[in-house]
């Protein structure tokens, strides 16, 4: 009996510290491989993602070895980099366990288990490379990008591109369908806020609001922006007073052009190479 217990004690003490994480904070254990002094006695630096010098936290870097301890209000895109060593570590952290391997020639191509965000990432990022793969995509993109392809070549081509992406957007709304108010999710929609349809962004929104957890997200709040603006050019909307520079380098303003018109037609055109 007291065998039972204490194994029982045991598992129980398991669960709990395997689960604290979530609650107390993050906690990041890293080794990258390689040669060189920065490895052996330096820091290892975060950055949140999109922002120009600003570090958030550092850890002594040990032989290669290093350990963040830290706690988030809300989950954020970080970079992990080492002064004298090219690129970074990505890492789409919360309040979780994470455990990192990586070589110092090439950062950007770590390892990283842990987070159910950062592990959705992983998902799709081994599905990607499948796709890449099977689709030969590298010379496919090589070959349609070059002058000297015909149109015929150039459609076949087309068709193989839109079959991948097909692919790869079945598999990427499968992993929101399994966590839809994941930080996962909310990254997608931040990307897609602009360009999917405009119920469905309003919809997904709704996932993140009830969440205090995003409540200051810089991405929830910059989400709530791209609605605000895609709002205002509704159909059946006024449209706004957009300011236009005319050939002859003269400022015009739509309302002036459409109060002298009964009909007014805006054509955006642009081209590329």
């Amino acid at each position: 009996m007291n065998g039972i217990i204490i194994r029982l004690y045991a598992i129980l003490i398991l669960l709990l510290t395997g689960c604290s994480y979530g609650s107390e904070g993050y906690m990041i254990e890293g080794k990258i491989k390689g040669e060189g002094e920065s490895l052996r006695r330096e820091k290892i630096y975060m950055q949140i993602a999109g922002t120009k010098g600003v570090i958030y936290d550092s850890a002594e870097l040990r032989n290669g070895k290093f350990k963040f301890r830290g706690k988030l209000d809300s989950p954020e895109r970080m970079l992990l980099f080492v002064k004298g060593l090219p690129y970074n570590i990505p890492i789409c952290l919360e309040n979780a366990k994470y455990n990192i391997n990586a070589e110092s020639g090439s950062l950007r191509d770590a390892k990283i288990s842990g987070g159910e965000s950062q592990e959705l990432f992983n998902k799709l990022n081994t599905k990607s490379k499948k796709v890449m793969e099977r689709y030969n995509l590298n010379e496919i993109l090589s070959e349609y990008l070059n002058a000297d392809t015909d149109s015929v070549r150039k459609g076949r081509l087309d068709a193989i591109l839109s079959t991948a992406n097909s692919e790869m957007k079945r598999f990427n709304d499968s992993l929101i369908e399994t966590a839809p108010d994941s930080f996962f999710s909310l990254l997608n929609l931040y990307e897609t806020a602009n360009v999917e349809e405009f119920s469905v962004v309003c919809k997904r929104l709704n996932f993140f609001e009830k969440k205090s957890l995003y409540s200051d997200n810089r991405f929830l709040l910059s989400i709530k922006e791209t609605i605000k603006r895609r709002e205002a050019l509704l159909a059946g909307k006024e449209a706004p007073n957009l300011a236009l520079t005319s050939y002859r380098g003269q400022t015009l303003y739509l309302n002036d052009i459409t109060r002298k018109n009964r009909l007014t037609i805006l054509l955006f055109w642009a081209s590329w190479n």
